[in-house]
């Protein structure tokens, strides 16, 4: 879920419904339900009226207007397979769309362009943009916090990766501080026979654990 403090509203991504639930906060009430291209992945606000929600099956992008909590706009984005992780530098007006076949897409959030695509590392879930280091990041499946430099107007750099932990791939970024925050758990198999990792791994009980990420000073 996400809060846009544009139109004061909270936006939950109903994945097997293929919805967006709209939350009003200062009536506590739910205002509109919003169909969707297919299932929601993340989110991100800009602001000013703006959500952008990553529809994985049908590797594409979706505008809502939340003001009036319609789809304005759908944006494909083939070469992204099941597009996960989104955040936003809304002072540039670009997304950051992580996907499982380890790329990073760079798409201009005003017309959909595709600016260009970077390599991450594979089974990323989540991305986070920091405003202060201007650093866009994926946390991936398999151990690593891929970073990427913003280093002037559409110029990206690979700064490299940096090992976290098999699973921690749900994250977000304190922009103040420069710390991130990974949530990771001891992995077991679950089913050796399987090849979905889904499947095959799970959770040992009572390895749940917050990890930290401080930038170098």
């Amino acid at each position: 879920m996400v809060y846009d403090p544009a139109s004061k509203r909270v936006f939950v991504m109903e994945g097997d419904p293929e919805k967006l639930l709209v939350v009003d906060t200062g009536t506590d009430s739910i205002v509109a339900k919003i169909a969707l291209n297919g299932k929601p992945e993340f989110a991100a606000v800009d602001g000013r009226g703006k959500l952008y929600v990553n529809i994985a099956d049908k590797r594409e992008i979706q505008r809502i207007d939340t003001h009036t909590a319609t789809v304005d706009a759908t944006w494909p984005i083939p070469a992204c397979e099941s597009p996960h992780g989104l955040s936003i530098d809304a002072e540039s007006h670009r997304l950051f769309a992580s996907c499982l076949n380890s790329k990073l897409m760079v798409v201009d959030a005003q017309d959909g362009r595709l600016v260009t695509t970077l390599p991450i590392g594979s089974g990323s879930d989540a991305t986070a943009f920091d405003t202060s280091r201007h650093r866009a990041m994926s946390s991936n499946r398999d151990g690593t916090l891929s970073v990427i430099g913003v280093m002037g107007a559409d110029h990206y750099v690979s700064l490299g990766d940096v090992v976290t932990q098999p699973l921690a791939r749900t994250m977000a970024v304190d922009s103040v501080s420069g710390r991130v925050y990974l949530v990771a758990a001891d992995r077991i198999v679950a089913n050796p026979d399987a090849t979905n990792p889904r499947q095959r791994y799970g959770v040992r009980p009572g390895t749940v654990r917050l990890l930290f990420v401080d930038p170098r000073p």
